[in-house]
């Protein structure tokens, strides 16, 4: 099963423009927070102290959230195509059981949107850490770790369980 999921990461990451495109979604966000919504959130919060120190984790974590859900959909789309291609069938050939094969996506999934989200914490924390001169706090980093974990096994779970049905129609 280990060398499955190192196919499947292999994969995932050796296709740039696919990985550039998974982050795309988080991207967009974040550019529209920074050139429209910024301004209009601080000025609307105004009463509130240290706005932006509340505004830019606020931002993190939605981001990170849509991170979750792009990325792992985007890693198990290779699941679709390895059916498609009919490569699911010669890997069930190998000594790996059927349940192991569809394991190995899964968590290769978990894993690609853990280290996804884990990137965009810290390209918007860099980010916020020079514009806002906001400190990036890495005494929380276990519960960020651990919150990433989770929402990508959310995510894969959800959409594992969504699949045969898309698949179907």
């Amino acid at each position: 099963m280990k060398g499955l999921m190192y196919r499947n990461l292999k994969i995932y990451f050796s296709n740039k423009s696919g990985v550039f495109f998974s982050l795309m979604g988080a991207l967009i966000s974040f550019v529209l927070y920074l050139i429209f919504l910024s301004q209009n959130m601080v000025n609307s919060w105004s009463d509130v102290p240290d706005t932006k120190l509340l505004l830019d984790p606020w931002l993190i974590g939605g981001t990170m959230t849509i991170t979750a859900i792009t990325t792992t959909l985007s890693s198990l789309s290779l699941m679709v195509q390895d059916r498609e291609k009919n490569i699911l069938s010669d890997l069930s050939l190998t000594d790996v059981s059927y349940l192991g094969i569809q394991c190995s996506y899964l968590l290769t999934a978990m894993i690609v949107g853990t280290v996804m989200q884990l990137v965009m914490y810290f390209m918007m924390g860099g980010y916020f850490m020079i514009a806002d001169k906001s400190p990036l706090n890495m005494t929380v980093f276990p519960q960020i770790l651990g919150t990433a974990v989770l929402s990508s096994f959310i995510s894969v779970s959800y959409t594992h369980l969504t699949l045969p049905t898309i698949l179907l129609v």
